[in-house]
């Protein structure tokens, strides 16, 4: 191995350390230097951007809500706070997004994101109003209680079981998700 080779070699274990990633995650062209992963994530929040191994990724309290407008109806959810909501916030800044959802298990309506995002999956019992993020790439809105390892987005505000199972209707729905204000 040349000097130089040595070099990038380093440099590269340095940045993917800082990045939180290993070696074997991120894939590398014959010259070792690092390539981008080809599946499409969510943007990287500015918060991760600017984190230095010296301070901690802070967590965004900009924009903690979002809106949901599901058959002429706006709901406000207020967002967690955790990175997978953080990329979805990042997401959500681009402009509004617009998911084609539909019932399943007689207690959420679940549609595909089109991006994948962050995961902090725990075992959680839903409730009524919980937004959850599936399997990385999906969200769901939940009108009943399940319990499951997901990662939690936020919670509907201001809207009973009943109210929000009549305004998700049956069969499918379109939402769309944009951030509050």
């Amino acid at each position: 191995m040349t000097w130089r080779a040595l070099v990038l070699a380093f440099a590269t274990v340095l940045s993917l350390s800082a990045c939180g990633a290993s070696a074997a995650e991120t894939p590398s062209s014959a010259d070792g230097v690092a390539e981008a992963p080809a599946t499409q994530t969510a943007p990287e929040t500015a918060s991760e951007a600017e984190a230095t191994p010296e301070s901690p990724t802070p967590t965004s309290i900009e924009d903690s809500t979002m809106n949901v407008t599901v058959n002429n109806h706006t709901l406000r959810v207020a967002l967690a706070n955790n990175s997978s909501a953080d990329a979805l916030r990042e997401l959500l800044a681009e402009g509004p997004l617009t998911v084609q959802m539909h019932h399943y298990g007689g207690f959420e309506v679940v549609g595909p994101l089109g991006y994948t995002l962050p995961t902090n999956d725990e075992p959680i019992t839903t409730e009524p109003g919980d937004v959850i993020l599936y399997q990385g790439n999906q969200i769901t809105i939940y009108y009943d209680v399940n319990h499951w390892d997901f990662t939690r987005l936020g919670r509907v505000e201001g809207v009973s079981a009943d109210e929000l199972r009549e305004i998700l209707g049956d069969g499918t729905v379109t939402a769309t998700f944009e951030l509050g204000e």
